[in-house]
């Protein structure tokens, strides 16, 4: 009787014993197979990536009228470059929330020129409609004195509403996504800097952004970071301002529902 091959196998030997050829090639297919059902799991569960864009390193031109309140913002009488490099950017008479370069809120840079036309100069970051730029260092311009009157503000009555807190720059585009609980430090440090809140309130029919103020129009973003990319509920008085939609609310009125 002659003696069956060892299961032993030798580096430099040109075929392997078939026993340990059938257990690499039964590993090999499991793998394949498993790397295959993988890739097809996350194809179906990905979650796509909204429609934001960041005009990064790209700087236009802008004039409009400056307002500090309530929150930095130019409405722009029109835009001094021609188009952007998205199908959701400004029109001229759009209003564009301003902040700078980093976490920090444009209220320092406003100063004494609340209600003056200015030329400036900025990148740009919009979604859904909402655009926020960031001021070039040094680049404003005072024109003067702007419009007697800003533009109308219309109260639609007291809302309750579900939704998320944000940051309403990297929300718009600066940070992709910008919400959620993954970028909860990120707009925590965002909104402590001077970055406005929005709360995303998402229906049937889209989502509605809403600019979070004080019942008084103050600045409340540093009230709220315990309930940043939480579900809550906020009660307050909404009105439309400008192109803007406005929820003055205290912190006291909004509520989180989980965890």
């Amino acid at each position: 009787m002659t003696p069956s091959e060892p299961d032993f196998y030798i580096g430099w030997a040109e075929r392997a014993p078939v026993t340990l050829a059938g257990f690499v090639r039964r590993r090999v297919a499991c793998l394949l197979l498993a790397s295959a059902a993988l890739a097809v799991t996350l194809a179906l569960v990905h979650r796509e990536l909204p429609i934001a864009t960041f005009e990064y390193g790209v700087v236009r031109s802008f004039e409009g009228r400056l307002d500090a309140r309530p929150v930095p913002r130019l409405w722009v009488e029109r835009l001094r470059e021609n188009g952007t490099s998205g199908a959701n950017g400004p029109e001229s008479g759009a209003s564009l929330l301003l902040g700078v370069f980093g976490k920090h809120g444009a209220a320092e840079l406003v100063g004494d020129l609340d209600g003056h036309r200015v030329r400036l100069q900025g990148s740009l970051a919009y979604r859904a409609g909402q655009t926020t730029l960031e001021v070039a260092d040094a680049s404003i311009e005072d024109l003067g004195p702007g419009p007697a009157s800003a533009p109308p503000r219309m109260p639609l009555g007291s809302r309750t509403l579900v939704g998320e807190i944000v940051d309403s720059k990297c929300w718009m585009g600066v940070m992709n996504p910008g919400n959620l609980k993954p970028h909860r430090a990120c707009a925590a440090r965002c909104i402590s800097g001077g970055i406005p809140p929005v709360l995303c309130v998402r229906g049937d029919n889209g989502a509605a952004y809403l600019l979070l103020v004080g019942a008084d129009g103050r600045s409340i973003g540093s009230e709220l970071l315990d309930v940043i990319a939480e579900s809550v509920e906020v009660t307050g008085e909404v009105e439309r301002d400008g192109d803007l939609l406005v929820l003055r609310c205290e912190p006291a009125n909004v509520r989180r529902l989980s965890r």
